[in-house]
């Protein structure tokens, strides 16, 4: 470690004058570095140092740049404008007759709920996040946000306590119930938990990653390539994680997987059309298509790379925005 940091403050040094020779002898070091953490800290710097001197080009990041992942929201284009795109429940065959009865029965165990609250005097909010758990579930298209919905309402359920009676909160906990029991068959689920336990991040770099997003949704609905749903996509995702003081995990992968989403469809059309056109364009294109993301993603980028599989995130950034300043 110790002759991998000296070479890198050589580097550092003479930033002008680094060569492919430079390059060369920090991957040997690195790649003996017993951490991968270590490891991925000093690959960004080199991919970083390899971009200056032309060695990665748009395939590269293309090749390095992964599909859209299970989050609360996925995104793709249609023609040159970025939207929300549906992402099915599917179920693996082992568990799809089970999981599917599981969430059938949770779907209709939620039409009697929902009817039984019209006739209660339970808060607007609480009816209103059951009737939305209710709706989503139903639609079969995103199950991270039938987990968001009934971790809001299990959240509304425990805050208004002591204004419901025993038989309505019964009722609404043994739905909640039922719902979590259904999810709990999706494979995809429990791997979407696991990896939310497992991501640590800081109270502030949460903060500060929940207040550029929540910027970041004013200047994406300024932008014509941007269809409205993607702003309203970011901003749901920020309402789940910037009211709470401690925020579920699964709340903050749910901004950090939508906002590595984003950045995944905007790099792959960006540098898929880009890279077969002249300098020029493609500078314009990037500016154009790329530009609301480079305005905060000083700030947002190194958290984002924080999440498990985001690392990708850093070089693609240190690359668009190499492009996009060259003259």
């Amino acid at each position: 470690m110790d002759a991998l940091k000296a070479a890198v403050r050589r580097c550092r040094a003479k930033l002008d004058k680094v060569n492919i020779a430079d390059i060369s002898g920090l991957e040997k070091l690195v790649a003996n570095l017993p951490y991968e953490g270590d490891r991925l800290r000093f690959i960004n710097l080199i991919a970083g140092l390899k971009i200056g001197l032309n060695q990665i080009g748009p395939d590269d990041i293309l090749d390095a740049t992964p599909g859209q992942k299970l989050a609360a929201f996925q995104f793709g284009y249609e023609g040159e404008v970025l939207k929300v795109v549906d992402q099915p429940i599917k179920p693996y065959e082992r568990e799809k007759d089970i999981a599917m009865a599981a969430l059938e029965a949770a779907i209709q165990n939620g039409i009697y709920v929902n009817e039984d609250l019209q006739a209660t005097n339970v808060s607007p909010r609480v009816r209103d996040a059951f009737a939305r758990l209710q709706t989503t579930m139903s639609s079969y298209t995103n199950i991270v946000q039938i987990g968001a919905g009934a971790q809001i309402c299990s959240r509304y359920v425990q805050m208004e306590a002591e204004e419901l009676s025993s038989s309505i909160a019964g009722m609404l906990i043994g739905h909640l119930e039922s719902v979590f029991a259904a999810l709990s068959q999706f494979q995809n689920w429990r791997e979407y938990c696991e990896n939310a336990y497992g991501l640590h991040l800081e109270p502030g770099s949460i903060k500060q990653l929940t207040e550029s997003a929540a910027r970041l949704v004013k200047h994406l609905r300024d932008i014509p390539t941007v269809d409205p749903a993607v702003s309203d996509a970011l901003e749901t995702v920020v309402s789940w994680v910037e009211d709470e003081e401690q925020p579920d995990k699964r709340d903050v992968l749910s901004l950090g997987r939508t906002l590595e989403n984003i950045w995944s469809a905007v790099v792959k059309q960006t540098l898929s059309f880009a890279k077969d056109t002249l300098a020029a364009t493609r500078k314009l294109v990037i500016s154009a298509i790329a530009g609301g993301l480079l305005v905060y993603a000083a700030t947002m980028v190194p958290i984002i790379a924080k999440i498990p599989g985001a690392q990708w995130i850093e070089i693609a950034y240190t690359y668009i925005k190499s492009v996009r300043e060259k003259p």
